[in-house]
């Protein structure tokens, strides 16, 4: 019966090929879309581990207020740098801000798309080189205050370089700067696909937060000086200097902190195309059950001659099953190589730090099991009603049909079509991706 099984496999070569199409096109989703989400949270926490390195502790305000832009988070004084830096410990110490800043490119158009992508923001140049993310490719850092740095994803994308006058839009104006350096983030050329602006100190925070007031300031220790001594020293200083209000992470708690938004912010990314991945795994088991009931029809003369040889019930159900399995397990593997071009391409269309795909074992096996599971679940009617045929019906040309109405199954149709429609609409309306994901699969 094994061998029956692979050469039916073999002599329907037409049947097998769509079905092994139908499996492999709905694993690649699956697989590319695990694969690329262990490849964005490896990248990213790779760059922030690499762009905090040298980081030792971070001073910033213990308030969160809701704003315009979503959470922010409370502005901490001038005065408060140069306590930190009169703190045992200290090596050097800078301030930093950051908000919004939208480049527009030589056609008049804003780049970037920050309501459905990666973030356009501005902040300013760093004088401290371990403390500066941004490491200069071309020209110099800025000195006036209509002078700017762009990263160097920025610049390939609009042509922008050291010398031109760039149009910039911040939250309350926009105005023209000179374009007097390029720079890469890190080992990438922009931060995640972002866009950035970096001025002086001064500009900065006259266009991003307030004269004379910081989002953060930032810490390198001396050399013997752990993290956790460095910030146990900056906080007894504040607290004996009176200075409430603020907190101090290690470099290591910023860091942590900074994947773990990371990873929340794409998580939108994962759901979408996680959806997607589903509907197609949803499509391809209906694609595989049609093609084994079909396969099994047009074999039913064949499956009672085995039966009136002496195959039992239980053997030509395995047969088909063996066939599944055969057709699952291939399709599963190569629609998971093919995954892994698509987690690729669609990485290099998202801009994710340059590195290999993560591939974790995880991802292999969910893919391919999926692939597996849905192949065999697929083929288990059909087998079923192939050990049903009767050793007789292959003396005579007989058809047996077993389909009749069925109110139930209308029933049923009805309300999976109703709740698929409202589903699709309210996810649309409410713009929640998964819901809408969930409406076209109960609508297919």
């Amino acid at each position: 019966m094994l061998k029956v099984a692979l050469r039916g496999l073999l002599v329907h070569k037409v049947r097998l090929l769509l079905t092994f199409a139908a499996v492999a096109f709905g694993v690649a989703f699956v697989g590319g879309v695990l694969v690329l989400t262990d490849t964005m949270n490896r990248a990213f926490d790779d760059l922030f581990a690499d762009i905090f390195r040298d980081t030792d502790a971070v001073v910033r305000s213990d308030e969160t207020i809701d704003s315009d832009w979503g959470e922010m988070r409370a502005l901490v004084d001038a005065e408060v740098l140069d306590e930190v830096r009169d703190a045992d410990g200290v090596a050097a110490a800078d301030g930093s801000v950051g908000g919004y800043a939208r480049v527009i490119d030589q056609d008049g158009e804003p780049v970037g798309a920050p309501l459905m992508g990666a973030p356009t923001i501005g902040g300013n140049w760093s004088e401290v080189d371990a403390l500066n993310p941004f490491d200069l490719t071309d020209g110099r850092a800025p000195r006036a205050a209509d002078e700017i740095v762009i990263d160097r994803g920025t610049a390939n994308d609009t042509g922008f370089g050291v010398g031109d006058t760039v149009t910039v839009q911040t939250r309350d104006l926009a105005d023209e700067y000179e374009v007097v350096g390029i720079a890469r983030f890190g080992t990438t050329d922009s931060p995640g696909g972002a866009t950035y602006v970096m001025w002086t100190l001064d500009e900065a925070q006259r266009l991003l937060a307030e004269e004379g007031r910081f989002g953060a300031i930032s810490v390198v220790a001396e050399d013997g000086v752990s993290q956790d001594e460095v910030a146990s020293s900056i906080a007894g200083t504040l607290e004996a200097s009176g200075t409430a209000g603020v907190e101090v992470l290690t470099g290591d708690e910023v860091t942590e902190e900074t994947q773990n938004d990371i990873k929340e912010q794409l998580g939108f990314l994962t759901q979408f195309f996680l959806v997607f991945a589903v509907i197609a795994v949803f499509v391809g088991t209906f694609v595989i059950y049609n093609s084994f009931s079909i396969i099994v029809a047009q074999r039913t003369r064949e499956m009672a001659l085995l039966r009136a040889i002496g195959a039992r019930r239980r053997q030509v159900r395995r047969a088909v099953v063996v066939e599944a399995i055969v057709i699952g397990l291939a399709g599963s593997v190569l629609g998971f190589l093919a995954g892994l071009g698509l987690a690729s391409l669609l990485g290099s269309l998202l801009q994710l730090p340059p590195g290999a795909l993560a591939v974790l074992p995880t991802a292999v096996l969910t893919a391919i099991l999926t692939g597996l599971i849905v192949t065999v679940m697929s083929a288990l009617v059909p087998a079923w009603r192939a050990s049903r045929v009767l050793p007789l019906a292959a003396m005579r040309d007989v058809a047996i049909d077993t389909t009749g109405r069925s109110r139930v199954r209308l029933a049923v149709g009805l309300l999976v079509l109703v709740a698929g429609g409202a589903a699709l609409v309210s996810g649309a309306l409410d713009g929640e991706l998964p819901v809408v994901g969930l409406g076209a699969g109960l609508l297919f």
